[in-house]
């Protein structure tokens, strides 16, 4: 009786990491994004992304999958599109988009 309780328990454990580490990376991916629009570095947003989410998220490899500059919307945007790994799953396909325009204006 116990034992469905304790898996139901874990599951929800599970998806309530998943769900904060998916805010936590969009948020990293976003700021990598947006450094990159402004000094126009990539490497510096690699760093970013390695030192700012392996100290948010303890135990969890991230790679950045790419850095590149889109138009969406009709606006030039950098994009920075990030994979983790956990121990047990993977999250594929964060994506965080710092506006050219806008980081222009905020230096």
């Amino acid at each position: 009786m116990l034992a469905p309780l304790a898996l139901l328990i874990a599951g929800m454990l599970q998806i309530g990491l998943m769900s904060h580490s998916h805010d936590v990376l969009v948020s990293v991916a976003s700021d990598a994004a947006r450094a990159t629009a402004i000094s126009g570095d990539r490497q510096s947003a690699r760093s970013l992304v390695e030192d700012r989410g392996s100290r948010a998220l303890r135990g969890v490899a991230i790679e950045t999958v790419r850095i590149q500059r889109e138009t969406l919307g009709g606006l030039d945007e950098v994009v920075v599109e990030l994979k983790a790994v956990f121990p047990g799953f993977s999250i594929f396909g964060i994506r965080g988009v710092g506006a050219l325009g806008h980081a222009v204006a905020e230096r």
